[in-house]
């Protein structure tokens, strides 16, 4: 709808049904960001680490940054995916990827993902301790 075309009442018609609407949409934009607080709050807990909530300023919403991840080993944790497998992997020679994610497992590693063959290539990737032999095949150092 073009405002430009319509008559002086018209526009008043408008303005007034806007005007309705801002209560409504302010009240639904509050209910949002507690429920996107709550899932933040979720988050954190799975993540194990505490994030900071949203604030409102003058009107418009701002996200903090996160707090720095805290390294604590949650209750039941041997350690990180990593360790694990530096020490899982230490005694043996070029490993594939998916013969790591075995041994982790083997040495008490609880994972619950179904990708976790990924997983753990992406940690023998990333980790400085591992040496890729060729593909799909990685060493300890």
């Amino acid at each position: 709808m073009k405002l430009t075309s319509l008559s002086t009442a018209e526009l008043r018609k408008e303005l007034a049904k806007r005007e309705k609407q801002i209560p409504l949409l302010t009240a639904k934009k509050a209910k949002l960001i507690k429920r996107i607080e709550k899932i933040d709050a979720l988050i954190a807990e799975m993540e194990g680490q505490a994030r900071k909530p949203y604030t409102k300023k003058a009107g418009k919403v701002k996200v903090l940054k996160a707090v720095k991840p805290v390294k604590a080993l949650k209750a039941g944790k041997i350690g990180t995916l990593p360790d694990v497998l530096f020490d899982a992997m230490k005694d043996k020679g070029a490993v594939k990827v998916g013969e790591a994610a075995r041994l982790a497992k083997e040495a008490g590693y609880q994972s619950k993902s179904g990708l976790f063959v990924m997983i753990v290539g992406k940690a023998l990737k990333g980790d400085k301790r591992f040496k890729k032999v060729e593909r799909g095949l990685f060493q300890v150092r």
